[in-house]
């Protein structure tokens, strides 16, 4: 994996999530890709009363998710970081 191009200036959070993520079996990544993709549009669900729309927008992200984990571990990594995994990785310890 290149994420960390200067091991020296990556902040020690990070190269512990990447350590916890990279431990993972893909049937994990593969279930965390699947919910932070739907919990990526639970507001614009939630702004919606219309059906056909929310079917829409479940539908783009069950693409989004398929799409990632289709792509190996690498991209799942990418997605969970640029997601903000490591962030509700960090709020979930208080």
């Amino acid at each position: 994996m290149n994420f960390m191009q200067d091991e020296n200036h990556v902040p020690e959070d990070f190269k512990v999530t990447l350590n916890f993520l990279l431990s993972l079996e893909i049937e994990d990544l593969d279930e965390m890709v699947t919910d932070i993709s739907y919990s990526n549009v639970n507001n614009e669900l939630n702004a919606t009363a219309c059906l056909d729309c929310q079917e829409l927008i479940l539908s783009r992200a069950e693409s989004v998710s398929c799409e990632v984990n289709n792509l190996g571990r690498e991209a799942q990594i990418k997605y969970l970081f640029e997601s903000g995994f490591r962030t509700q990785l960090q709020i979930s310890q208080f």
